[in-house]
C-alpha cells in the first residue's frame, strides 16, 4: 500500500465513522451543545467541511482557509461529504500533491477524526446514542466516502429471539440483545457478542 492509498483508506474511515454519528440524529441535535461556550453539533460539522476544503487547497498548493457559516443540519452534512469526496478524488487522481502527506494527515485529517469523536460523545450526552460496533471489522476501503457508509450496520436485526438468553441462564451465561449484536456487513449474520460468565 502506498502512502497515498493509506491516506485514502484513512479518509474512508473518517467517512464511515462520521456518517454513523450523523445518521438518525434528531432535528434538535444540530443545535445541541453541552455548555454555553461549546460549539453546537452543526458548528462542528461545518468545521469538518472547512477542514477538507483546506486539505484540498493545501494539496493543490494554495493553503487557503475559509470558515463557512453553518447551514441547516442536512445541508451541512451533505457539504462535509462533498468536501471529503473532492479531497479523495484528488488523492485518487494522477495529479501531483503539492503538500507533505504527513502534514495533511496530522492536520486536517486527524482533526476530523477528533471532531467525529466529539459528535459521537454529543450524541450520547444529548440522549441519542449510536449503537456500538467493532470498527476493525467494518467494510472500509479507499474511495468509499459517501454519507451512506455504515448503513448496513444500522439495520434492525431480528436476532436473538425473545427469551434467548434466559434459556442459557442455568449455564451461568448472561447477556442482552443490545450487547449481543454486532452487524458488520450486508451479507453477514449477527454474531453473539458480549456474553460472559458470572
Amino acid at each position: 500500500m502506498t502512502d497515498r492509498q493509506l491516506l485514502r483508506h484513512t479518509v474512508a474511515t473518517v467517512a464511515y465513522r462520521a456518517a454513523k454519528t450523523m445518521r438518525g440524529a434528531p432535528e434538535s441535535f444540530a443545535a445541541f451543545r453541552p455548555g454555553p461556550k461549546s460549539n453546537s453539533a452543526v458548528e462542528i460539522v461545518a468545521h469538518m467541511g472547512d477542514l477538507y476544503d483546506w486539505a484540498l487547497s493545501m494539496a493543490k498548493g494554495q493553503g487557503k482557509w475559509n470558515s463557512a457559516t453553518p447551514q441547516a443540519w442536512d445541508k451541512e452534512c451533505a457539504r462535509f461529504f462533498a468536501t471529503l469526496k473532492a479531497f479523495d478524488d484528488l488523492l485518487a487522481s494522477d495529479e501531483a500533491i503539492q503538500y507533505d502527506l504527513t502534514r495533511l494527515f496530522q492536520g486536517p485529517i486527524a482533526d476530523s477524526l477528533t471532531h467525529t469523536g466529539q459528535l459521537a460523545m454529543l450524541r450520547r450526552l444529548s440522549g441519542t446514542p449510536m449503537k456500538g460496533e467493532s470498527y476493525n471489522r467494518a467494510e472500509i476501503s479507499g474511495g468509499r466516502v459517501g454519507s451512506d457508509r455504515g448503513v448496513e450496520c444500522q439495520r434492525e436485526c431480528a436476532w436473538p429471539p425473545a427469551g434467548f438468553f434466559s434459556s442459557f441462564a442455568s449455564l451461568g451465561v448472561h447477556g442482552d440483545r443490545d450487547s449481543a449484536l454486532e452487524c458488520t456487513g450486508p451479507a453477514e449474520t449477527p454474531r453473539l457478542l458480549g456474553c460472559r460468565d458470572r
